[in-house]
């Protein structure tokens, strides 16, 4: 019984994470209605100075944007995934009001729909095979 109990709430959890990213994503979207060009001007490594000594395999590089916005240069790194190379030119989309929010283009994992998709299907799967399993015998 315990065991039908988790799939409804890993289910429900899934859901609910699912329901999180669309609107996180909508919400975002709509607020940086203003875009840039710019370029990828380098690379900076995720690895922490605690993890060091630790597990050195596991760190990765994120590309460092560079775009112009009323003559004030910003220069950001950008911490999701994805794979960009130096001198790649990138469509920035910012939130006139808050600088601190942006996104790319380029950027299929947030511009994409797969995340929260993902999230649903599996949520949906958990619950129906709670179902299943319960009503066929």
């Amino acid at each position: 019984m315990m065991f039908e109990q988790l799939l409804i709430i890993f289910g429900l959890g899934f859901i609910f994470n699912g329901v999180y990213l669309l609107v996180a994503k909508t919400k975002k979207r709509r607020a940086c209605t203003e875009y840039v060009e710019g370029s990828v001007t380098g690379h900076e490594s995720s690895k922490k100075s605690y993890m060091e000594g630790i597990n050195n395999r596991y760190h990765r590089l994120h590309p460092v944007l560079s775009y112009t916005i009323n003559d004030t240069c910003y220069r950001r790194v950008y911490f999701n995934f994805i794979k960009l190379k130096e001198g790649d030119k990138v469509t920035v989309y910012f939130n006139p009001a808050d600088m601190e929010q942006y996104y790319l283009k380029e950027d299929k994992m947030f511009t994409g729909s797969a995340g929260w998709i993902f999230c649903f299907v599996v949520g949906i799967g958990l619950i129906l095979s709670y179902f299943i399993k319960e009503f066929i015998p």
